[in-house]
C-alpha cells in the first residue's frame, strides 16, 4: 500500500476526491471496479474501493491490462447498488481524475444505463494540469508523473491509482506556489468542468439514453450480457423501440460490429434481400466473421420479437 506525503500547503486549504475505474470491456458502462480517495492538505484521509459486477462480458484486453476477471465481480454489488455511496463521496467536491475524460464517461454512462440520479460537482482531469505544471516532461501518463515524484505503486489497480492521482495534484499545487484548488486553476488557466456538461464527454451512441424499465434480468435470456447490433429496416417496430425491449431483457446495443457482437438483427425487408442472396456490406462482414470462428449468429427481426 501506498501512502501521500505530506507537502507545503496550509492547513484546510484544499479537499477534494480523487476517483478511477477500471472498466470490463470497451464501453464505458462496464465499470469493473472503483478506487476513491479523500484528500486534504495532508494526504489521503478517507479511502473506499470496490469491485462492481458490470453485467456485462469481459473483453481479454481489458483483464491483461487491469487482472479481474468474471468470477471476481460474481457476488460483487453494481453500479447500481455502489451508486448511493459513490454519488455521496461526488456530490459537491471538486473530483479530480487522471485521463478525467474516461472515469466522467464511465459516471455518466453508467448513471444513464441504470437510470439513476446525477449529483452535482465539477472535476479536474491531473493529466491536463500535469502538461501546464511540467510541460518538459516526456510525457504525462500517470505512472510517469509518479515516477517524478518517487513514487511506486501497482498500476491500472483503481484504488492505487485514484491515491497517485491525489498525491500529483497535490504535488502540482506545491511546485505552482499555490495555496487553494481555485489559485491552482487561476494559475494554470484550467477550467472546473461540470459533470452535468456532456460536451466532450467522448463518442455517443445515438441510442445511448435508452435505459432498461427493469432491473430483474434472467440470466438465462439468450440476450442476457450479450452485445446485439441491428441492420436494416424493421418492419414491426422502430429501432429505438426495438433496443429498449432488448435492454429489458439485459442485452446490451452496440453501434458497431466486432469480435465481441454475439447477434446482428436484420429488419425484415432486409433479411428477405439477405435470404435471396443480396447481402450488404455488414452482412457480408458478419458471414466473414461468422466463417473465420467468431461466435456470431445472423437473425431476423421476426427471431428477435419472439425471443424479447
Amino acid at each position: 500500500m501506498i501512502y501521500l506525503t505530506k507537502v507545503d500547503l496550509e492547513d484546510d486549504a484544499v479537499r477534494f476526491v480523487s476517483i478511477d475505474f477500471e472498466t470490463a470491456n470497451r464501453y464505458w458502462s462496464s465499470a469493473c471496479s472503483v478506487g476513491v480517495a479523500v484528500a486534504d492538505e495532508t494526504g489521503v484521509i478517507d479511502e473506499w474501493y470496490t469491485l462492481i459486477n458490470p453485467l456485462m462480458e469481459f473483453e481479454e484486453q481489458n483483464i491483461h491490462v487491469h487482472g479481474i476477471l468474471p468470477r471476481d465481480v460474481e457476488d460483487a454489488p453494481t453500479f447500481k447498488e455502489i451508486w448511493p455511496k459513490l454519488s455521496g463521496y461526488l456530490a459537491g467536491n471538486v473530483v479530480i481524475a487522471h485521463n478525467a475524460s474516461f472515469d466522467m464517461g464511465v459516471i455518466r454512462k453508467a448513471v444513464a444505463r441504470f437510470g439513476l440520479e446525477m449529483p452535482d460537482f465539477d472535476y479536474l482531469c491531473t493529466r491536463i494540469i500535469g502538461k501546464k505544471v511540467w510541460p518538459d516532461m516526456e510525457n504525462h501518463r500517470l505512472n510517469t508523473l509518479a515516477a517524478s515524484k518517487e513514487i511506486t505503486f501497482e498500476h491500472h489497480n483503481a484504488m492505487e491509482d485514484a491515491r497517485v492521482a491525489a498525491n500529483i495534484f497535490l504535488h502540482a499545487m506545491a511546485d505552482s506556489g499555490v495555496q487553494s484548488i481555485e489559485e491552482l486553476t487561476n494559475v494554470l488557466k484550467v477550467n472546473r468542468k461540470s459533470i452535468h456538461d456532456t460536451s466532450s464527454s467522448g463518442s455517443r451512441s445515438r441510442y445511448g439514453d435508452i435505459k432498461p424499465q427493469t432491473d430483474q434480468f434472467d440470466p438465462a435470456h439468450p440476450f442476457y450480457r450479450k452485445q446485439v447490433m441491428f441492420t436494416g429496416t424493421m418492419k414491426s417496430l422502430k429501432r429505438k423501440d426495438a433496443i429498449q425491449r432488448l435492454v429489458n431483457v439485459g442485452g446490451v446495443h452496440t453501434d458497431k460490429m466486432d469480435k465481441s457482437t454475439r447477434y446482428l438483427v436484420v429488419g425484415a425487408r432486409d433479411y428477405d434481400k439477405f435470404a435471396a442472396g443480396k447481402k450488404t456490406s455488414k452482412l457480408v462482414q458478419a458471414e466473414r466473421m461468422i466463417e473465420y470462428g467468431r461466435p456470431l449468429r445472423i437473425i431476423s427481426e421476426e427471431k428477435f420479437l419472439s425471443l424479447v
